[in-house]
């Protein structure tokens, strides 16, 4: 062979082995012709062959000195070849700016094959992005994709996708990972949750809770995704959606903390389930998942006040009362028992209301004194308490129709 061979140079690289077949269609211009490697000379051959043994039995640095000398002479094939598998040897001492170097070097001469000029190629975009060199990655793998005669795998388009992403061009970033998505019969976890990721920089949240699905379909016993749906669903004003995804999640024994029972019962008020978001307190307060403060013990009342379930409204009224410095929950209960015409009772809490103060609206509590005292027929104190009630703003004008009417009747 005249001192010459022709070298297949991923035969030196074990872990470089196996050939890519030429795609049939949409191929650039340049692949229409592939060229054969070139001849190398006897002692370059032998001398690769001595590097990749050295390589395969872990010495490296011994590699790496054979490499370099060869790099220093020959066709610009053979250097190329010296300095792709010096970057290999490189790789097995980590030194990621040698073998980046290395592989910079091989790929300058565009004295390689297509075939080990573009895995070259791949491989040194990789480890751009690994660095941390976005930018540069991003060129060299848009150049890889772009020129490549072969089928480009889905692996390319995820390291496209997570260096834009870093960069913070998420659209760029979604539309390289998508197309990376449509190459693979099984669509990953990794895919999935950096296709959410990314849609949710950009605020599509309906693709968001479409990929949540998908994951929940394959881990449904995984309550981040479940949480991460029902966010969703709130941020684009699903209500009803939004109560489902947490009723669900209860059902399931996820919701554990306070603060997910408590987003529970609101979901439940928001859609008009009053019902239910009192039997998810109740519940929760029966087992001391949340404590029977004078917090939750006013939101039970207003669930049960909502649901018009009176008597369990009037036991959580009465619990407030006990612990409560403030007038304002005597008042509820004994405004709930005027309505109900239980005036003897009204006239009880709606006193006690009084004393302890702190009203929101005294004049009222005042005016509901009167009309129970009338009901009970005590006609004095009715009138005591209509006076009073004329001195607050929010029901002087009633108070004084009151007056004028009661006058009339004495008078009569």
């Amino acid at each position: 062979m005249n001192g010459k061979r022709t070298i297949c140079f991923l035969a030196l690289l074990a872990a470089q082995g196996g050939s890519v077949v030429y795609a049939a269609q949409n191929m650039p211009e340049h692949c229409s012709k592939p060229k054969a490697a070139p001849l190398v000379q006897e002692a370059t051959y032998r001398g690769l062959e001595a590097a990749a043994a050295l390589i395969r039995k872990g010495r490296f640095d011994a590699a790496i000195e054979h490499l370099q000398r060869l790099t220093r002479s020959g066709s610009d094939y053979e250097k190329a070849l010296a300095f792709f598998n010096l970057g290999f040897a490189q790789a097995g001492q980590k030194n990621l700016k040698g073998q980046q170097q290395a592989f910079e070097q091989a790929l300058g001469l565009k004295a390689l094959p297509q075939e080990q000029q573009e895995q070259l190629q791949y491989n040194l975009a990789q480890i751009y992005i690994v660095d941390g060199q976005y930018q540069q990655g991003i060129r060299t793998m848009e150049a890889y994709i772009k020129d490549s005669c072969h089928p480009v795998g889905a692996e390319a388009y995820l390291f496209l996708a997570q260096a834009y992403a870093q960069l913070k061009h998420y659209r760029q970033a979604l539309a390289a990972l998508e197309r990376g998505m449509a190459k693979v019969p099984k669509v990953t976890d990794e895919m999935l949750q950096l296709h959410l990721a990314l849609n949710y920089e950009l605020k599509n949240y309906a693709a968001c809770a479409e990929t949540l699905l998908q994951l929940l379909d394959r881990h449904p016993q995984k309550p981040d995704y479940w949480q991460q749906l029902a966010g969703l669903y709130y941020e684009m004003k699903q209500d009803v959606a939004w109560a489902a995804v947490q009723k669900l999640e209860h059902r399931q024994g996820m919701l554990t903390k306070p603060a997910e029972i408590k987003a529970l019962y609101g979901a439940y008020m928001v859609i008009g389930a009053p019902l239910k978001a009192g039997l998810v307190l109740d519940e929760a307060m029966g087992k001391h998942a949340l404590p029977a403060d004078e917090k939750n013990l006013e939101a039970l009342a207003n669930a049960w006040i909502n649901a018009r379930e009176r008597r369990r409204a009037e036991g959580a009224l009465k619990r407030l009362v006990a612990m409560s410095s403030s007038g304002e929950y005597a008042y509820r209960l004994g405004a709930m028992y005027g309505d109900e015409e239980r005036w003897q009772e009204a006239v009880r809490f709606l006193e006690q209301a009084l004393a302890k103060g702190g009203l929101k609206s005294p004049g009222q509590g005042w005016l509901r004194l009167a009309v129970a005292r009338l009901n009970l027929d005590d006609r004095e104190k009715a009138l005591q308490a209509m006076r009073q009630a004329a001195h607050h703003r929010d029901s002087q004008a009633t108070a004084r129709e009151w007056l004028r009417f009661l006058d009339q009747q004495s008078a009569s």
